[in-house]
């Protein structure tokens, strides 16, 4: 074969993606930093998911920069998600707030949580917990909820966004206990949980973490009932909604990964299994569980794929019932 014959044939080669094309490129990947998108401010709970995966998985997977956009009750970080290339190189660490609720209440979404995402893996559910202000003369969830029906209309709470689960939460308690108490929106639980303390908020539904396992130990504010099925290991001494009497008050923020719709499916299995890796580790789970996290990476993309749906069966008619609109 001559030189020119070579050449023609080389390049043709090159071309057809019969030397480099998107399998060597995949099976390559990582070749340059991966930005997770945390769709809230610095500080709060997505924050805190956000980073101590891309902490845990900078190991695996090599250099994860996290950038927060905060904005519209978290559909800025996610519509931007949404945009991007569909290479592997943007994810977002998203919830059931941002994938599902959220979108349930709006007439026109900015993006659409099914045609363009994919889910790449669970990471971990963060349940939230019934949490008073120090001054509020209440103690126990059943002491909240006849101190409320004394006094309709006197008491609020905060939460983090329209269709946070911090605000479904709070509407939840309201149905169930047939509470007057009036929502008041927040830039995230951050600046909430400031008003807690000062006192200028009544009550809040957070996320259960240290910061508030820390106010609550140090009498800052109270925390009268969690969210879960189950007493936390972190606060055994705390009783459940259920056992105050609200059979059906549990409510949690599910994390989890997603990507572009589009992006290649080798490229998602190498992040879900360099997840499971990661956080399969019985001390690294300690190390959530203290966090205030319940570790939930479950086994493959298609398992993921399957909670995903499950979940939007189970909120959607939930957000629904609330009646609340997000324009």
């Amino acid at each position: 074969m001559d030189r020119r014959s070579f050449l023609t044939s080389f390049f043709g080669m090159l071309l057809s993606g019969g030397m480099v094309g998107p399998a060597v490129a995949e099976d390559a990947y990582p070749l340059r930093p991966v930005r997770l998108i945390v769709p809230s401010q610095a500080g709060g709970v997505y924050d805190l998911m956000g980073r101590i995966w891309a902490d845990r998985l900078s190991s695996l997977l090599g250099t994860i920069v996290v950038e927060n956009r905060a904005g519209g009750s978290a559909t800025v970080g996610v519509t931007a998600a949404a945009r991007a290339p569909a290479d592997g190189y943007t994810l977002l660490l998203a919830s059931n707030a941002t994938q599902i609720l959220q979108p349930a209440m709006m007439d026109k979404p900015p993006y659409d949580p099914v045609k363009d995402f994919v889910p790449v893996s669970n990471l971990a559910a963060s349940w939230t917990a019934v949490v008073v202000a120090a001054a509020v003369p209440v103690h126990s969830l059943r002491e909240l909820i006849d101190y409320a029906h004394a006094n309709p209309g006197k008491l609020n709470f905060g939460y983090a966004g329209l269709g946070d689960t911090t605000h479904i939460a709070g509407e939840l308690l309201k149905q169930l206990a047939k509470l007057d108490i009036v929502g008041v929106p927040y830039r995230g639980m951050t600046p909430a949980i400031r008003e807690l303390v000062s006192g200028h908020l009544h009550m809040g539904m957070p996320h259960i973490t240290t910061q508030i396992v820390d106010l609550h130990r140090t009498g800052q504010v109270r925390i009268l009932a969690v969210n879960a099925p189950e007493r936390l290991a972190t606060l055994l001494d705390i009783p459940t909604a259920i056992e105050s009497g609200l059979a059906d008050m549990t409510a949690a923020t599910f994390f989890g990964l997603y990507a572009p719709a589009g992006t290649p499916r080798p490229i998602l299995e190498k992040i879900n299994a360099l997840t499971r890796k990661g956080f399969d580790e019985s001390e690294f789970q300690k190390k959530l569980a203290g966090a205030g996290f319940e570790p939930m990476v479950l086994e493959d993309l298609d398992k993921t794929s399957a909670f995903a749906e499950r979940e939007r069966r189970r909120w959607i008619p939930i957000a629904q019932r609330t009646g609340i609109r997000i324009n």
